[in-house]
């Protein structure tokens, strides 16, 4: 047989054996990653949670159903906080928590499995900073969430990051524009950051909304003095004095407007009258007028 004809068919048969081979790998890599998955389903069924993630492990490497391999290592995460929890190990259950929202792919449970380290992480006492970075990183996943929004705020407030406290409010009153304790938290803030006019907008639509609540009248009536609006914040008071005419809080504020208006004989009847009651709301101190 002629040389040249042996070399082509000792090439052909190369590259058969090649593409062989390369195909067998594949088929074999491909079954050894659907066992994996396999193993790891159902052994996290029956419950045997070391051999379940160690072959989601092995999936998870094998790459091919990487995606799967996530949802069983973050289901079996998952698990492991909620039994850690009702166990009362805060501390070790945020951190499962945490594991499982690494793991997890989906947005919404990602979003979820970090509110439940936040709230872990609450009752295991972590630090405030910890705790509003975890917040801020959840509402990423879960930016329509209205508790979740709800809890920043707080957090924010409390430890004097008005304008985070400020953005969340705003939010939470614009998605539920019939909230009076947010609108009226939104409008307290607004006068505590000198934004009078802001304060107004908001807490005039409070007070359309709850005529009778007395701390959006009076933070009203204090947003109208700022701004100079004598007139409209004496209008506050006299509406304030129709609807509660013994109101020690009402009675007082209204003579601290009054005295500031260079009317003191006036500011000494309303006081006389409040007594030594008690305000018992709350309320920001009004600034003596320009």
């Amino acid at each position: 047989m002629p040389s040249k004809v042996v070399a082509h068919i000792v090439i052909v048969n190369l590259v058969l054996w090649t593409t062989f081979l390369i195909t067998a790998c594949s088929t074999s890599s491909q079954h050894e990653s659907d066992r994996y998955i396999e193993k790891a389903q159902r052994a996290h069924e029956a419950d045997r949670v070391a051999e379940a993630r160690t072959f989601a492990r092995l999936a998870l490497e094998d790459g091919r159903r990487a995606s799967e391999a996530r949802e069983i290592l973050a289901a079996l995460s998952r698990a492991r906080a909620d039994k850690l929890t009702s166990e009362g190990e805060y501390l070790s259950a945020h951190d499962a928590y945490l594991e499982a929202a690494d793991y997890e792919s989906t947005p919404s449970r990602r979003g979820q499995d970090r509110v439940n380290a936040l709230q872990a992480g609450d009752r295991a006492g972590l630090a405030d900073d910890t705790l509003m970075e975890l917040a801020l990183v959840a509402l990423q996943d879960l930016p329509r969430d209205i508790e979740l929004r709800s809890d920043i705020a707080r957090r924010a407030e409390d430890r004097g990051a008005h304008e985070l406290a400020i953005d969340q409010y705003l939010w939470l009153f614009s998605a539920q524009p019939e909230n009076t304790g947010v609108g009226l938290r939104l409008g307290i803030l607004y006068l505590n950051q000198d934004r009078p006019n802001d304060a107004v907008s908001v807490l005039q639509r409070v007070y359309e909304l709850e005529p009778n609540n007395v701390q959006a009248a009076l933070n009203l009536a204090a947003g109208y003095t700022e701004l100079l609006l004598y007139r409209e914040a004496a209008e506050i008071f006299q509406q304030l004095q129709q609807r509660f005419p013994e109101h020690p809080a009402v009675l007082r504020r209204h003579a601290d407007f009054e005295e500031a208006r260079g009317r003191h004989h006036r500011a000494r009847e309303l006081r006389q009258k409040a007594g030594d009651a008690s305000p018992g709301i709350e309320q920001r101190e009004m600034r003596p007028l320009r």
